[in-house]
């Protein structure tokens, strides 16, 4: 009988603990997330060449492109994060990504103490080093929730570069402040992001907890040493940019991202 109240007891203080733990999930400090960038191609010809009365072979591009490729470019990108930096970068180790129109290859390094970060961005056949404070985002959070990647998120939106619409959303449950891109300033990891007008999104497909060492998080190096205002200053005064609004694209994957 004492047997019997013993082995009561002890299962139910695991069943106890069990609950404390769902409800106090371990709070993540450092590890990796590996994301995965969609780009949806038709929606965007759709936007910028299908609409284009003035072009018509620029319809029929649109029309041709539609008939022989993916309606989806797929890209995976990993960011390697501690308490005090991290870095997000193309996965080189993936499979090559299916035809789209947009290329992004971006590397963002962060420092998560100091709030600056780290960009090595390609423009044409340019390479640069854009260096500044991390990006200052006013978001409004919402009570919407989502799970990613085995993690409750919260959504929140902003707008940002006065008319892009940005959805995000973040975790709590992992501590440092950082998500894809240059995306930031959330109380938590942002484990998606999606840009509904501009149709493209990045969210996390799995979540490793592992240590991380700040040796292991450099900043990227190569490529002309400038700000964001010089980089601004950069795309707006370049010639192929300018050409028609089918650029739009290129430009954003650029500078906002």
């Amino acid at each position: 009988m004492q047997l019997m109240k013993i082995t009561i007891l002890c299962c139910l203080s695991i069943l106890i603990n069990k609950a404390v733990y769902s409800q106090n999930p371990q709070m993540v400090h450092e590890g990796e997330i590996d994301f995965e960038m969609r780009v949806n191609n038709y929606a965007i010809l759709s936007a910028y060449y299908e609409n284009d009365k003035l072009m018509p072979g620029k319809q029929q591009f649109a029309q041709q492109y539609k008939a022989t490729k993916p309606q989806f470019g797929i890209s995976n990108f990993t960011l390697s994060f501690n308490d005090g930096y991290s870095i997000y970068a193309h996965d080189n180790t993936a499979k090559i990504p299916d035809v789209s129109l947009i290329i992004i290859r971006n590397i963002v390094y962060s420092d998560l103490k100091k709030h600056v970060s780290i960009s090595k961005k390609n423009i044409i056949d340019d390479q640069f080093l854009v260096s500044d404070s991390t990006r200052k985002i006013q978001w409004k959070i919402t009570n919407e929730t989502k799970e990613i990647a085995g993690f409750n998120c919260r959504r929140a939106n902003a707008v940002i570069m006065d008319s892009v619409y940005v959805v995000a959303f973040y975790t709590d449950q992992i501590v440092p402040r950082s998500g894809p891109e240059s995306f930031t300033g959330l109380p938590g990891m942002i484990l998606g992001v999606a840009l509904p007008h501009e149709h493209i999104t990045w969210f996390a497909t799995r979540v490793i907890n592992r240590q991380v060492f700040d040796g292991d998080i450099k900043p990227p190096s190569g490529g002309k040493k400038i700000n964001n205002s010089e980089l601004l200053k950069t795309l707006l005064d370049n010639q192929l940019l300018k050409m028609d609004m089918l650029t739009r694209p290129l430009f954003l994957h650029t500078y906002i991202f």
